[in-house]
């Protein structure tokens, strides 16, 4: 009789919590996870879990489409609300906010709340101050911020092994493209996310052609340093032995440069990486306010 009783009053409890959560369904009227806690009638964790889905499916539609998230700071606020000690949002949004959306305030944010909230025991702990490191390295190029929070990630044992080797670059301020990319293939290697993987492996190609450029640059004013004008090709290069070969442009197109004004360029990359700090003109908008 109690256990059936018990059995009763849980089934009620659910009918209850399943009816709030249906409620939820326009993001518009989406409450806070503060309030969403006392509401949940003790069930906080599923809650989390199915705001977790939501947030997969609620990026994986907008990366399709229009790429614009308004509602993708607040969701993975409600999450990490009411499942505190669940690292991946966390990890899922700090890349997100920052890499795809372009708010590095938002980012930092959901990554520091994580921190504060993931146990260090967790394997994946020194995600968290990995990434805060990447955004001040490769955003904004504190390189001393950026140290101190590779050095937390590198005091982690699951971290890899180059880390120290990038603490000991930062704090020698000695950014250099090959140095981000470390940093993106890690992200690429640590996120199961196929969409989120895609938007990094585009980022890595970017990374490439800046990479690229530099190299074809400095070998280009070596060239013109010892003969007194650009080279007429790439291959120019080559054949003076300043370069093995020409690189591989990653999108598929080729490297030229300019004869007349040394301009080195892609074919098919036309942009040189840009990078927009928010508040600066030109950063994409599109997230709702903290």
């Amino acid at each position: 009789m109690v256990l059936a009783a018990g059995t009763y009053g849980i089934q009620k409890n659910l009918e209850v919590f399943h009816a709030r959560a249906r409620k939820i369904e326009d993001l518009k009227y989406l409450p806070s996870g503060k309030f969403l806690k006392p509401a949940s009638l003790g069930y906080q964790n599923l809650l989390a879990s199915m705001f977790w889905v939501k947030t997969v499916g609620y990026f994986g539609s907008h990366v399709l489409t229009d790429r614009q998230y308004p509602y993708l700071y607040q969701l993975v606020d409600v999450v990490t609300t009411l499942d505190p000690l669940f690292e991946y949002p966390y990890e899922f949004g700090g890349i997100v906010l920052a890499l795809e959306v372009g708010h590095l305030q938002l980012s930092d944010a959901v990554l520091r709340k994580g921190l504060g909230n993931v146990q260090q025991s967790h394997p994946r702990y020194w995600y968290l101050p990995f990434f805060l490191g990447f955004n001040s390295m490769f955003y904004r190029r504190d390189f001393q911020t950026a140290a101190r929070y590779m050095e937390m990630a590198a005091r982690h044992p699951g971290r890899p092994e180059y880390l120290p080797l990038l603490v000991a670059k930062l704090y020698a301020k000695a950014y250099e493209p090959a140095v981000g990319l470390q940093f993106l293939e890690e992200m690429y290697r640590s996120t199961e996310n196929r969409e989120l993987k895609e938007r990094i492996a585009q980022r890595i190609r970017e990374v490439i052609v800046d990479r690229d450029i530099q190299l074809l640059e400095k070998s280009r004013d070596e060239y013109k340093k010892t003969r007194g004008a650009f080279p007429e090709s790439l291959q120019a290069l080559v054949q003076a032995g300043i370069i093995p070969a020409i690189p591989r442009e990653p999108f598929g197109g080729r490297y030229q440069i300019n004869a007349r004004t040394g301009e080195v360029f892609s074919t098919k990359f036309k942009e040189r990486l840009q990078i927009y700090l928010p508040g600066e003109p030109g950063r994409r908008e599109g997230v709702g306010k903290p």
